[in-house]
């Protein structure tokens, strides 16, 4: 008997040092490749930091980069700045000095470059294997013609003009509404008497082409057909991917944030990246930020991380819409945030989160979600996608 005893003893020593070196491998391999991730992140942080520095050095608080809600390109003389801003769907141009602006002209430049060429010649990210051959105003900005848009042309100041200087007001704004309006006249400069200007003090002519209202249904059409295509392979509704892209990007496949994440999805290489090539695709690396500046590959791994959400971390969920809304707020911000919302003691817990939320309605999950998240963005974020899931549901069928 005492022979059978140290033999247990001995086996479960030598299954828990197994366990332990397992870990220690595990362990090892992990910090190997969140190092390599870091090393990239550090990188990249400080180019995204180095060029907002360049730009500021200029432009001042009008200093724009590309998010979520705009993309912005910079001549490479960075006197000319180009937005096309999804909040406020219009193009906007401006230029530092007193300068006419054509409206065709520029929407000509914008037609002539695709989305590859400004991957490649990006400033902070420069991509070599973009695939997208079409133009960035196609992409981004479909069905603006000329003879339909709306166009303003204004002038405003960076800086404070000095005591000495003293500026008369500037031409009314111009506008063309319809084809059949006159064409917009270039604005006069404003009139001033100045003794001596402050140096941070710069004249921008800024020029505004309105969008029509339905462009974000047009920016989405070239990705429905990735979108149904997902929804089969990882069970996820279409409109959900549709709502989770425009929310993310205004599908904008060359957007970038400084988190950083990437491309229409917005996916962060080091968490939802490396989870979907670990669960789905058995690599063990993050995916390289290439990549995720492919439309499809960008969707792939979107679409595959809300799968991992749906049917891994909030599995336990059992009402289908309280699940959902988890899933919403859980890609913006994580698992863990969101079960902080129920958890009884404000962990980043699950299981006793969820024991929480399968004692609520839905509607009691998405009030609790959108008042007690611990992050604004997140918050607004749940609700915008909430919303762009009834407008793409149609489109979506």
């Amino acid at each position: 008997m005492k022979r059978i005893y140290l033999l247990s003893v001995m086996l479960v020593a030598s299954a828990q040092a197994a366990d332990a070196g397992v870990k220690s491998r595990y362990e090892q391999w992990k910090a190997q490749h969140q190092q390599k991730y870091d090393t990239f992140k550090t990188a990249y942080l400080k180019r995204y930091n180095d060029f907002k520095e360049k730009v500021a050095a200029r432009w001042g608080d009008k200093t724009e980069l590309t998010d979520k809600q705009q993309y912005v390109q910079y001549s490479d003389d960075l006197s000319k700045k180009t937005v096309i801003d999804f909040a406020n769907n219009e193009i906007r141009i401006e230029v530092l000095g007193e300068a006419h602006l054509d409206a065709a002209e520029e929407l000509a430049r914008l037609s002539k470059q695709t989305v590859a060429q400004t991957l490649a010649s990006d400033p902070i990210l420069p991509v070599t294997e973009a695939s997208l051959k079409t133009s960035i105003l196609t992409t981004l900005a479909p069905d603006v013609r000329p003879e339909q848009m709306q166009v303003s042309e204004s002038q405003q100041s960076i800086g404070t003009p000095s005591t000495e200087e003293k500026l008369e007001p500037a031409a009314p704004t111009i506008s063309t509404a319809t084809p059949e309006a006159q064409p917009a006249a270039t604005p006069s400069p404003s009139s001033k008497t100045t003794v001596e200007k402050d140096a941070t003090y710069k004249r921008i002519t800024q020029l505004r082409i309105g969008m029509p209202q339905s462009v974000m249904f047009k920016r989405a059409e070239p990705y429905l057909a990735t979108a149904k295509r997902l929804s089969g392979q990882y069970q996820v509704d279409t409109a959900l991917i549709l709502a989770v892209t425009n929310t993310e990007s205004s599908f904008n496949p060359l957007a970038q944030s400084p988190i950083p994440a990437f491309g229409l999805m917005q996916v962060v290489p080091g968490s939802a990246g490396r989870d979907v090539n670990r669960i789905f695709y058995k690599k063990s690396t993050a995916p390289k930020a290439e990549s995720l500046f492919k439309p499809d590959q960008n969707m792939d791994f979107g679409a595959a991380y809300l799968n991992v959400l749906k049917t891994r971390y909030l599995s336990g969920i059992t009402n289908q819409t309280s699940r959902l809304y988890c899933v919403i707020a859980a890609y913006n911000t994580g698992a863990g945030n969101v079960a902080s919302v129920f958890h009884p003691r404000g962990k980043k817990s699950l299981k006793e989160a969820v024991n929480v939320i399968n004692t609520l309605t839905p509607d009691q999950v998405f009030e609790r979600l959108v008042n007690e998240l611990p992050y604004e963005e997140t918050r607004k974020y749940l609700k915008k996608v909430d919303k762009a899931l009834a407008e793409f549901r149609p489109m979506a069928i």
